[in-house]
């Protein structure tokens, strides 16, 4: 079943009274996935689980297959588990079928931005599937009726079609029947033992009205059935439209910071990892620009209350004199630069090496690099100093930069240059803002192992992904210790490692536009990542793939060559030891806009139709891993399918 945003501490006071019962027992079990909203939701929830000495475990999981092995080893016979939460997994497909084994007295809580919400999970035949909805938000529109076929599959339909069809025409033919056998001018039987020749016409008209009231019934009856036919008809056709698309729903660290609200549990902490979960799901186009300064001005309120700058000032022993203290942790409202981690990098770099600027400028041919200098020349700042660590350039240029970027931005096509956002201060140093939490907490995550790599190193000195699956749970412990931001060596590692995987990205997007890799089908578009083109450590993870995609839409959106008509979805796919990773990213034709990814019901038909060696095991839909001998045969059937 559904629960709005609003009534979330319901759900946890079902949770501390459920644990209450089993007297220190672990309760909870916590399915949490490996991106940073899910990991921002889970230190909210962890936070207030630990503050009612509720006990818990964590565990992470990449796929579906991690979790139904989970509920082999950790659920089926434990009988102390009576809550089960999933964070960023879960709400695609049915819960119930999935955790088999889970007792019959516990629930299953689903917090999960990924829509659409399986209708098993909405329609539970036990209300102990609960999927917390932003109704606000507009997550729970246009969500079918209750009934048959609730996974989609119209074979059901198909069946049922054929007997209202079957059943209708034996209803015509027994109309036809009844007028033929009352036509045939013979008395029955009975009817001959009690006529007369005087009542022959009376009884003649009775038999009339007799058949005219049971056609009647019959007509009426067979127009009840079709009217109800063409009502589970519609229903269908709405259940395969709402199946049809993946998109995302409100940020599942927003959802648990308003959980946290309700029950007074509410912290600074927790505010900063609501607004770090907002963020990633902005910066990885999961929603919209209107949905995100929406729920931004919502959050502006909490960052005003909860940061006050009255304190940050105190006064001397004297009472005279003000000595400023720490801004440790304060979160203050500020608008971000379009320049990805400029506050870590250069100026230079973080322009050079941003989507925003890389699109509009073309920076990697001569004339965009001439011009981006020219734009720096105009503002007054030297190509020296831009060169320069940000936080060595002068005082005053970082001053004045904000003020000359307003000025001289639109000369240069540089509209919307900066967006409204969050950041925090650490100590006396520099701040960090919410898009810099992000962009560390997610290289962390998916490349943890390339800590200290450079992308200048070839294919030849890496170690093969496929050889240590595991690993991916040690990147997920070392991301999730930095979401804290009490260690600077891993937020500095965080950052570094970003900054290498965005150079990368750059550099792997122009040499595909340089050799015109991009082949174009009349429903997407598709180009394939050797593994001896590049560091195959790089780009062997959905994320940076879906950078690389999303790179080289923006540049070719900006140009024109995919804008409006033109606009085509895109399937990039890289090499692996046995494998293509196959991701699909759809090309909006405004940019700041979301459109539904068809492209996982797509890869499943076309993979489906060639009988393709392949695992569609992930939590996004729109990625998948096929065996390089299919490979080739899967991107035409996939043409076929989306033809058809």
């Amino acid at each position: 079943m559904l629960l709005d945003q609003r009534r979330l501490d319901f759900a946890y006071e079902q949770i501390v009274q459920d644990a209450a019962k089993a007297r220190g027992a672990c309760t909870v079990l916590v399915f949490v996935a490996p991106n940073c909203d899910a990991m921002c939701a889970c230190r909210i929830l962890s936070y207030m689980l630990r503050a009612d000495a509720v006990s818990y475990k964590i565990k992470p999981v990449a796929g579906y297959g991690d979790i139904s092995a989970a509920n082999e080893e950790l659920i089926k016979g434990n009988e102390d588990i009576r809550s089960v939460v999933l964070i960023n997994c879960g709400a695609i497909c049915n819960v119930v079928d999935l955790l088999s084994q889970l007792s019959p007295e516990a629930y299953v809580y689903i917090v999960d931005s990924n829509r659409p919400v399986h209708l098993a999970n909405v329609y539970p035949k036990k209300d102990r599937v609960v999927v917390f909805v932003d109704e606000e938000n507009g997550d729970v529109d246009n969500i079918p009726s209750d009934g048959e076929g609730l996974d989609g599959n119209d074979e059901t339909s198909d069946e049922s079609d054929a007997d209202s069809d079957e059943e209708e025409l034996t209803s015509n033919r027994s109309d036809e029947s009844d007028e033929d056998d009352s036509d045939d001018g013979e008395a029955r039987p009975e009817d001959k033992e009690n006529t007369s020749p005087n009542d022959g016409l009376g009884q003649s008209a009775e038999r009339g009205k007799g058949r005219a009231g049971r056609k009647r019934k019959r007509q009426t009856a067979a127009r009840a059935r079709r009217q109800a036919h063409d009502a589970e008809a519609t229903r269908r056709q709405r259940i395969r439209q709402y199946y049809n698309g993946a998109t995302h729903g409100s940020a599942s660290a927003v959802q648990l910071f308003a959980m946290a609200m309700q029950l007074n549990k509410d912290t600074n902490d927790l505010l900063w990892l609501a607004i770090v979960g907002l963020t990633d799901q902005y910066i990885h186009q999961r929603i919209d620009q209107e949905i995100y300064h929406m729920v931004v001005a919502q959050l502006q309120q909490h960052v005003v209350a909860k940061n006050s700058k009255t304190s940050l000032e105190t006064s001397s022993a004297d009472g005279k004199t003000l000595v400023p203290v720490s801004e440790m942790g304060r979160i203050t409202c500020d608008m971000e630069f379009r320049f990805m981690l400029h506050r870590h990098w250069s100026l230079y770099e973080s322009m050079y090496f941003s989507n925003f600027v890389a699109s509009k400028l073309n920076v990697w041919n001569s004339n965009g690099r001439h011009r981006l200098e020219e734009f720096l020349a105009k503002m007054g700042f030297s190509l020296e100093q831009c060169k320069q660590k940000y936080p060595f350039m002068s005082c005053q240029l970082r001053k004045r930069l904000r003020d000359q970027i307003e000025k001289y931005a639109e000369d240069y096509g540089l509209q919307d240059v900066f967006y409204g956002s969050y950041q925090r201060y650490c100590g006396f140093k520099n701040p960090l803002s919410a898009a810099d939490m992000v962009y560390c907490i997610t290289a962390l995550a998916e490349h943890k192992d390339l800590v200290g790599v450079t992308t200048e190193q070839g294919p030849g000195d890496s170690a093969s992904v496929e050889e240590d699956e595991g690993g991916w749970i040690d990147s997920f412990n070392t991301a999730y210790d930095a979401l804290s931001g009490k260690s600077s060596t891993l937020l500095k590692q965080g950052l570094s490692l970003s900054m290498s995987l965005q150079r990368a990205v750059v550099q792997q997007a122009v040499t595909m536009m340089e050799k015109r890799s991009l082949t174009l089908f009349k429903h997407f578009r598709y180009a394939f990542i050797r593994s001896s083109e590049t560091d195959e450590r790089l780009f062997t993870q959905p994320m940076a793939l879906r950078k690389l995609a999303a790179f080289l839409i923006d540049v070719h959106r900006e140009n024109g060559r995919w804008a409006g008509d033109k606009a085509r979805p895109l399937v990039i796919m890289a090499e692996r030891v046995s494998t293509y990773l196959v991701v699909g990213v759809t090309c909006p034709k405004i940019a700041g806009t979301v459109v539904k990814n068809r492209f996982g019901a797509c890869f499943q038909l076309a993979a489906q139709q060639i009988q393709a060696r392949a695992r569609h095991d992930g939590f996004e839909a729109s990625v998948m891993e096929i065996s390089k001998e299919d490979v080739h045969d899967f991107i035409q059937a996939l043409h076929d399918t989306m033809s058809a």
